[in-house]
């Protein structure tokens, strides 16, 4: 199964060829609602561009926009370098300005492809996995006792309260609320389960 990969932060480029300028952006997205306005920045941020050219993949959804240049040389290219790069989250904008030379369909695919992967080749990769956090409410005299086990099992304690009945939430690859109800018979007054999308970096 391959890896879904994702960014956290914002990566660019400048390639020049006969005399146009290519602007490339990666830029994490988690909302699409968000691409206007985005768009609306980098027209606002290059006046003289004469086309800002776009994909975005966010999870399923996808869209992609060659802006005026001829179709397919720009958009669709943007879209097939997230999808071949295992990329979601994000959009990838490559803003030109015109220099006065045509650059010909076949040209100017070519560059395109070469301004995305300029930003893409910069970008630090998370990968987007799944795992469960799990709450457990114990009584205080035994907080540290699954505490100690869950440590010496390596799982991922996030938060510790200390209380008349305390809380321990830790991250888990798989649903282990059973198996530490069966290890810490009638100790674990109530588990819940969440399950949440994680990043680590590859």
């Amino acid at each position: 199964m391959k890896k879904v990969l994702t960014i956290k932060e914002e990566y660019s480029s400048k390639i020049e060829v006969s005399k146009s300028q290519f602007y490339s952006f990666l830029i994490p997205l988690n909302d699409e609602s968000k691409v206007n306005e985005i768009i609306k920045q980098k027209r606002n941020e290059f006046v003289k561009a004469r086309h800002v050219c776009y994909a975005y993949i966010i999870n399923s959804n996808y869209k992609y926009s060659d802006d005026g240049e001829p179709s397919g040389t720009a958009g669709k290219p943007l879209y097939e370098l997230l999808n071949k790069n295992n990329l979601t989250n994000c959009i990838l904008i490559v803003v030109r300005i015109f220099g006065g030379v045509l650059l010909g369909a076949g040209r100017l695919l070519r560059t395109y492809v070469e301004s995305g992967l300029e930003s893409i080749n910069k970008a630090k990769f998370y990968e987007i996995y799944t795992e469960f956090l799990i709450k457990l409410e114990v009584k205080l005299e035994n907080i540290n006792l699954i505490k100690g086990y869950l440590t010496k099992f390596k799982y991922e304690i996030v938060n510790v309260i200390y209380d008349e009945v305390s809380t321990i939430e830790f991250y888990s690859s798989k649903d282990v609320i059973n198996e530490l109800e069966n290890t810490f018979y009638g100790m674990i007054l109530n588990a819940s389960i969440i399950e949440k999308e994680r990043l680590r970096e590859v």
